[in-house]
């Protein structure tokens, strides 16, 4: 992949309506995993989202949201149980409280 990848959102800065960024948690070839502020939830949550640079790529798209769905149907409390799924301009992504 040539050209420059885009920076990540910033602490503040909204993810979605009503999902304020707090920090990146993480940044992988793919995705970009962020703490987010949930007003309808009031708390914090885990968003795992596609990077703007790899929104293009089917094969991201289907393995986030089999790990989403797969993260709602297990319940263990040693795993992070998915709780939903959103669109917007980072799509498709999830998040899953903290």
């Amino acid at each position: 992949m040539t050209g420059q990848i885009p920076d990540p959102l910033s602490p503040g800065e909204q993810l979605l309506p009503g999902y304020e960024v707090i920090d990146l948690l993480s940044r992988g070839a793919a995705l970009d995993v962020y703490e987010v502020y949930s007003e309808e939830r009031d708390c914090s949550v885990v968003a795992k989202v596609i990077r703007p640079d790899r929104r293009d790529v089917p094969r991201v798209h289907r393995r986030l949201l089999q790990e989403g769905r797969l993260l709602q149907t297990l319940a263990h409390p040693h795993l992070v149980r998915g709780s939903a799924f959103c669109t917007g301009r980072r799509v498709p992504s999830y998040w899953s409280r903290r």
